[in-house]
């Protein structure tokens, strides 16, 4: 066994800093003893400085090693148990590694930076993936992490660019922070009902992201999660989630449709900012925060429904939704700040539910069209034209709202509901009271009656 210098050891007793030196090698491979009670040892990086230290081409570790003792001669056999902190870190040639069956952990950083490398299988032994373990292995291109995996630690695989698939086993509770952020190939993720949380930058910048399926015990998605996933066209928030944090969904340019569980009850600032293909969305009743310029910019927004249990729209928060002609602000809104709605040029129909006109800062614009309807509750159309800025809506209109938000409709055939007409004929993107014609995407029509 080969000594240790006496200034590393004075070094792990003052600071408590894990040195990474070497107790032996072994045809190439160098380890760590981890215990002499249990016989176990650790891959730890080669002892030298520069490109002597680094290891290359394809490594076979081994599930147990002999080594023998210094003193008395005598062959120690030590079982493998863990691949230390850095071991292969920037190991750029290294091409390929065998894991043994013995290996519980692999530590931080272990392979940070293994351009090279472009695949491991990971045993069932393995338990605990730490932090950036796999960070920048810009080669690999599959990853299987097997049902032993119960912990992922924050940056595990950020980075590996060439990353086209990978799958969360049902053992892990958490997928932490930049756990594949910048995973550029990556195509479609599963997240498992075992998952609770998706933790800050979690899949950030996977541009090419076209399928996400949340598991329904996820109670949190944090900030920037998801966002500058360009391709992403859809998204299920499952009725689990409680809140959406800042900038979740930010600039994910693709996403179309987005359905929002019935028991989120906060949108974070920006959560949905900048997605320019994102249609319609559906504010459920469980909703109480919505962050400013949580919708900015969603350029191709049409119509928007602000569930009964929002207190106030905050500043910006429909900016410059350039195509919106149809707002629903529920009956407990009671303040709408500044540029709320500024930019929404195209807007026909505001349906305000609100008894009360909703409070607004009259310094600056609310709207930036007063051309538009306003639909208020029967019997405050006169509350209404007697305040800014609302009295300057050209046409204020009574409406009974009573019952229309409790009417659920079916889809035919998957098809969703893209407008309405009365009896008279006249077309409307929310439903009139009484009898309806509902008209889905499909082209087909039913007769729908709210009360």
């Amino acid at each position: 066994m080969k000594p240790r210098p006496l200034f590393l050891a004075l070094i792990l007793l003052l600071t408590g800093i894990e040195v990474l030196a070497d107790d032996f090698y072994q045809n190439g491979i160098h380890y760590y003893i981890l215990s002499e009670t249990s016989r176990t040892v650790k891959v730890t990086w080669r002892y030298g400085s520069g490109d002597d230290r680094k290891y290359s081409g394809n490594i076979v570790i081994p599930s147990k090693v002999i080594n023998r003792d210094a003193l008395t001669g005598k062959a120690i056999t030590y079982t493998v148990t863990a691949i230390g902190m850095s071991a292969f870190d920037n190991c750029t040639g290294l091409t390929s590694v065998s894991i043994p069956n013995s290996v519980e952990y692999i530590g931080d950083g272990a392979f940070i930076g293994c351009h090279g490398l472009t695949s491991v299988t990971l045993p069932t032994s393995v338990k605990t993936i730490d932090e950036g373990a796999f960070s920048y292995c810009s080669g690999l291109t599959s990853m299987t992490i097997p049902s032993s995996v119960e912990f992922i630690g924050e940056n595990a695989f950020n980075n590996c660019t060439s990353l086209t698939s990978i799958a969360i086993p049902t053992s892990v509770k958490f997928v932490r922070q930049g756990t594949f952020s910048n995973c550029t190939r990556l195509t479609s993720i599963v997240i498992p009902n075992s998952v609770t949380s998706i933790g800050e930058w979690a899949f950030y910048g996977c541009k090419n992201l076209t399928s996400v399926t949340i598991g329904n015990s996820v109670a949190s998605i944090g900030e920037e999660a998801f966002r500058d996933c360009t391709r992403l066209t859809s998204i299920v928030i499952p009725n689990s989630v409680i809140s959406i944090g800042n900038k979740t969904f930010l600039s994910c340019y693709g996403l179309t449709s987005v359905t929002i569980g019935n028991n989120v009850t906060s949108i974070g600032s920006e959560a949905f900012g900048y997605c320019n293909g994102l249609i319609s969305v559906d504010i459920p009743n469980s909703v109480t925060s919505i962050g400013m310029l949580a919708f900015n910019h969603c350029s191709s927004l049409t119509s928007v429904t602000i569930g009964n249990s929002v207190t106030t729209i905050d500043s910006h928060t429909f900016m410059e939704c350039s195509s919106l002609a149809s707002v629903t602000i529920g009956n407990s809104v009671t303040n709408i700040n500044i540029g709320a709605f500024s930019g929404c040029t195209n807007l026909t129909s505001v349906y305000c539910k609100a008894v009360t006109p909703p409070s607004t800062d009259n310094r600056f614009g609310v709207f930036s069209n007063y051309d538009a309807t306003l639909y208020v509750p029967i019997g405050c159309k006169s509350k209404y034209e007697s305040v800014d800025p609302w009295r300057k809506f050209k046409t204020i209109e009574e409406m009974d709202f009573a019952g229309v938000e409790d009417v659920a409709v079916d889809d035919i055939n998957g098809s969703s509901i893209v407008g309405y007409y009365n009896a008279q004929g006249i077309r409307a993107d929310e439903p009139w009271p009484g009898l309806n014609i509902a008209v889905y995407s499909d082209g087909s029509k039913r007769k729908v009656i709210y009360k």
